[in-house]
């Protein structure tokens, strides 16, 4: 099996279809794209990889020869080589990138290594594998793409320089030269509103408190879980500098934030007659958290901010020419004419090439999935052909499920980048689209005239489903789509370090269902769990019940050898903490069923069964320290020793994975966790408050009154996100062992459902 997984790989990394326009030719429809480069010399960038290998494998790093020469790409944008003489390995490639990745596929399908968020599997071989003949692997995809601008407050908010130093090489190990680079943006922000004319209290009156920075830099809210403290500001500028060194030091390509049109709305009494216009109320967030101030780019005082702030920030973090800019990110255009968006285009384009005449606008293709009734063809064309052909990269952003480059003919000439989204908010619900990631890059760049120039990977968080981000890394370098059964299996020998024929049964189940969702949804976790308690919850699951119990109980039956692997039994307290919210689903329907039958006494006893369920999730998730609540709010605190400030950043914290905003926002739960703690005394507390509920209803022979409940269970949710509770830290017990005891405790229940759905 082994043997035939090296050379199906080998046979998609090396094919060239032939059958499409080559990569060269599509580049020269796209001048100012092909003289973005690097800006590291080839010697910054071989000693950056160098030190990659000396992190992973410290005491076998001599045995690994790195060089970088550019030369060797000839006819594609990246290439890397491997090669063997005595005992030592020779990875040669066009980039740092390129070399790092080529270091990551030799210790994934050679050495059968694993380097993931959730652990690493780093079992060397004695003798390193060699070659008998010079590998060579050419890309396709000059920009390979990462991140979203959430991911910057759901998941690297409270991020140190230790962690992010983590991430860049994970980037740099997966082909990734094109991530998004946002941090510390506000520093910049400040010294030109400051030349403005604005106040530091008019800064502290728009700035959002740090978790909720991504809306307020898209223009979304302002204010909220504010002030945003000064300190903070100054210390991300110092991670700032430190991200894009190393980004640059492997040849990676940051893209930079510019300026949107979204300014304190304190400005306006600076420039009375500067042309404004109100953005509506953002899911909820009214004044003074919403309805911000957005500045219309045909206006000259659009220009000139333009201009200071990329001068300024080009003084302080440097650029390579590449800048995220969104104007209408879930914000509604003024007017449907089709003069007016091409305007707005062209004139937001002329303040970025006033400042930078190198410069390329990156642009996520978000709203042309969100409001396709708004963005029809015509709108989409007239906004981007007023730009000059290539200088505008559109990321097709949630491409494995509402792809726009089919409709929009690619977008009418326009280079695009295809983007796997795959997560909403963080949530640690299971989920994926294997079909469609596998055949959709591919068959993107394939289909006549395509101007597809990349992939990329933009989840709005990570540390989930790694299993698709391994997948969809290897998809900018691949040429014909993957056989999954042989990539699955291949991917748990790696993951696990060794073959285990239950393991492989239970992820091929999972690769075939849960993980191939193919209709088309937007999946946020809705589950019983973590959602607000109602009498109408629905289950958006896309699979049965049995397609998580039996992976549950496959991954059980494992060889002991694998209960020492961390990432066993991450994914283990995964696959169990999944089958229990289909279990809490069941346990949900028939509460509810009772409540309409009237039936009291049955209602309570199904109520303390979803209770005491949702209690051995809390349980079982205490046993991974990447599903501990403890672990959150102590990366938050650590950025402050003031008391006041550290206030603050538990509310920041606590605030953005309940309620997300006031007590009535309309996206609470939107960034749901299935944590330790915070399963236990918020979710379980809110359970409790419905049951008891929905028994006095049926005692009190009334209706179920929704409202009534809804306005308590808020008042216990703002009151909680207040609260100064203790949250554990550190896990306890084991994974197998909490997994196994609840495997028997609810076998019987499984069966039972198993037979009533016969």
């Amino acid at each position: 099996m082994a043997n035939l997984v090296f050379i199906s790989i080998l046979l998609c990394m090396s094919t060239l279809c032939t059958s499409v326009i080559s990569t060269t030719e599509r580049y020269k429809w796209f001048p100012a794209l092909k003289v973005i480069k690097p800006s590291a010399d080839q010697h910054t960038q071989q000693e950056t990889v160098k030190n990659l290998v000396a992190k992973l494998l410290p005491q076998r790093a001599e045995e690994f020869i790195v060089i970088i020469n550019s030369s060797i790409a000839r006819d594609s944008p990246d290439t890397f080589e491997l090669n063997s003489k005595d005992k030592q390995i020779f990875i040669i490639g066009s980039s740092g990138v390129a070399a790092a990745y080529g270091f990551h596929h030799y210790l994934k399908y050679y050495c059968k290594m694993h380097v993931s968020w959730n652990g690493n599997q780093l079992k060397l071989p004695q003798l390193l594998p060699k070659f008998s003949r010079k590998i060579h692997v050419k890309i396709n995809q000059k920009f390979r793409y990462y991140l979203n601008a959430c991911t910057f407050s759901y998941s690297m908010v409270w991020w140190d320089w230790k962690r992010w130093e983590k991430e860049i090489d994970w980037m740099a190990l997966n082909g990734i030269n094109m991530p998004l680079a946002l941090t510390g943006q506000e520093s910049i922000w400040y010294k030109v509103y400051r030349k403005l004319g604005l106040t530091s209290l008019d800064l502290k009156n728009f700035f959002t408190g740090p978790a909720f920075l991504a809306w307020n830099r898209m223009g979304n809210i302002q204010r909220w879980a504010g002030p945003l403290p000064h300190d903070w500001i100054n210390k991300q500028k110092i991670l700032q500098l430190k991200i894009l060194k190393l980004m640059r030091n492997y040849g990676m390509l940051p893209v930079l934030p510019t300026f949107n049109g979204n300014i304190p709305n304190s400005l306006t009494a600076i420039y009375p007659k500067a042309k404004v216009v109100k953005s509506g109320s953002w899911f909820g967030f009214h004044k003074p958290y919403g309805e911000t101030t957005l500045l219309d780019p045909r206006d000259k005082l659009f220009k000139d901010i333009t201009g200071l702030y990329l001068r300024e920030q080009a003084k302080v973090y440097g650029t390579d020419h590449l800048y995220s800019f969104d104007l209408f990110n879930e914000i509604n255009p003024q007017s449907q004419d089709l003069h007016y968006l091409a305007n707005v285009s062209q004139s937001a384009f002329a303040a970025l090439n006033s400042a930078d005449d190198k410069a390329i606008w990156i642009m996520q293709g978000w709203m042309f999935y969100l409001d396709d009734y708004y963005w029809e063809n015509k709108r989409i064309k007239a906004f981007l052909m007023a730009v000059p052909k290539g200088r505008i990269v559109i990321l097709d952003l949630f491409a494995e499920v509402g792809p726009q480059y089919h409709r929009t003919k690619s977008f009418f000439g326009q280079p695009f980048i295809w983007c796997m989204l795959n997560n909403f908010g963080g949530n640690n619900g299971m989920y994926g689209t294997f079909e469609t990631v596998i055949e959709g890059a591919i068959s993107a760049y394939d289909i006549k005239n395509s101007t597809m120039i990349g992939i990329g990977i933009a989840p709005e968080g990570i540390g989930n489903n790694y299993i698709m981000y391994d997948l969809m890394a290897e998809m900018g370098w691949r040429k014909i789509a993957v056989d999954v059964r042989e990539w699955v299996v291949a991917y748990t020998e790696r993951r696990y370090g060794g073959l285990d024929e239950n393991i492989i049964k239970a992820w091929l189940r999972l690769s075939e269902t849960i993980y191939n969702c193919n209709d088309m949804r937007q999946y946020h976790c809705r589950a019983v769990p973590v959602t607000r308690p109602s009498l109408t919850i629905t289950n958006d699951a896309w699979y049965t019940a049995d397609d998580i119990f039996v992976p549950w109980e496959h991954m059980l039956q494992a060889d002991d050898q694998f209960h020492s692997s961390e990432t066993f039994n991450h994914d283990l307290v995964d696959i169990t903490r999944q089958a229990l919210q289909e279990l809490s689903f069941i346990m949900y329907k028939k509460l509810i069923k009772c409540y309409h039958n009237s039936q009291q006494e049955d209602a309570k006893l199904a109520g303390n069964e979803l209770i005491e369920l949702l209690t051995d999730m809390d349980i079982l998730v205490m046993t991974d320290s990447q599903f501990l609540l403890g672990s959150w709010l102590d990366s938050a605190l650590q950025h402050s020793n003031n008391m006041s400030i550290k206030e603050n950043l538990r509310f920041n914290a606590l605030n953005q994975i309940t309620l997300w905003g006031p007590p009535k926002s309309l996206i609470h739960d939107y960034a749901n966790k299935m944590w330790n703690g915070l399963i236990g005394k918020f979710y379980v507390k809110r359970w409790a408050m419905f049951i008891k509920a929905l028994i006095k209803s049926i005692s009190d022979s009334t209706p179920f009154d929704q409202q009534e409940f809804n306005l308590n269970v808020q008042k216990f949710e703002k009151s909680w996100v207040n609260e100064d509770n203790i949250y554990s830290n550190t896990t306890s017990d084991t994974a197998i062992n909490a997994s196994k005891k609840l495997f028997l405790k609810y076998k019987a229940f499984i069966d039972k459902h198993e037979k009533s759905t016969i």
